[in-house]
């Protein structure tokens, strides 16, 4: 993969990336501790039917860490996101994200509209929304106690991978971390320091609320996906979005928490390229 991956620079930094195909580009945005290795199983699958492109956020391997990077502010990720298409020539993309990174691309829809064909997106963590929801509150608070908090104790104190164990027990389920192969674990560790930023950065910088109102502006369809094992709190989240974007539809994906696109790649691609074709 190393020999296939180009850069280019956008917004004073240089992003990596890898394509595979031909025709209508196909975009993915990765979430947080993954860089554009995690899309591995879908690079192929999708290549065959469209030009699919896998990029790594600022301050996510292969690119590098840049020295002032103190402050992980999403909106940041979302100029450079459009930046790269524009620098690509890119006049629209279809979306397929994960986690943080559907987080990303639906700001990237609300912000840049123009740019933004169709939305695949599973379990954005729109923490904010929580707060509004029946329920939410309190599971706002156990992920914070479970996951955020002792993630940040331990990144604190250079325990790099303690960190990153205690954020994935939280976000994705209670022993998840040691299920991992070692090398999907080895991975992670590169990203590790901009997690760590993350949890020093201010909740509203890293987490901007996003309201139904906004969701409401979302003019592209929208393919809303969750895992059948994945903590509550996404249920919560993808419902209401759901009910707020204006041209949305949700699918379960079966023996996934979630990454779903890696707990069960074969499903998750099926589903998306099924989805795509129809829209």
């Amino acid at each position: 993969m190393a020999r296939q991956t180009k850069k280019i620079e956008v917004n004073g930094t240089k992003l990596h990336y890898i394509e595979r195909g031909v025709g209508d580009p196909v975009l993915f945005v990765h979430g947080g501790m993954s860089d554009l290795r995690t899309w591995g199983p879908q690079m192929e699958p999708f290549g065959e039917r469209y030009r699919a492109i896998s990029y790594s956020r600022r301050a996510h391997y292969p690119n590098s860490f840049p020295p002032d990077y103190t402050s992980s502010a999403m909106m940041v990720h979302v100029d450079d996101l459009y930046a790269f298409i524009q620098a690509l020539g890119l006049r629209q993309v279809r979306i397929v994200a994960n986690s943080y990174g559907a987080y990303i691309s639906l700001w990237l829809a609300i912000k840049y509209p123009e740019v933004v064909s169709t939305l695949a997106l599973a379990e954005p963590p729109i923490q904010p929304m929580l707060l509004k929801l029946p329920g939410g509150d309190l599971l706002l608070e156990e992920f914070r106690a479970n996951a955020w908090r002792p993630a940040g104790k331990a990144f604190a104190s250079n325990n790099m991978e303690g960190g990153v164990r205690a954020f994935i027990e939280g976000a994705v389920g209670s022993g998840e971390f040691d299920k991992l192969p070692p090398r999907v674990r080895a991975a992670m560790m590169p990203n590790a320091p901009e997690m760590k930023v993350g949890t020093e950065t201010s909740f509203d910088k890293h987490m901007p609320d996003l309201t139904c109102e906004d969701a409401s502006r979302i003019k592209a369809p929208t393919f809303l996906m969750r895992g059948a094992n994945s903590p509550r709190m996404y249920t919560l989240i993808n419902n209401e979005l759901a009910r707020c974007i204006p041209h949305a539809e949700q699918v379960i994906i079966p023996n996934a928490s979630h990454v779903l696109h890696n707990h069960n790649p074969e499903e998750h691609n099926r589903v998306v390229l099924e989805w795509l074709k129809r829209e």
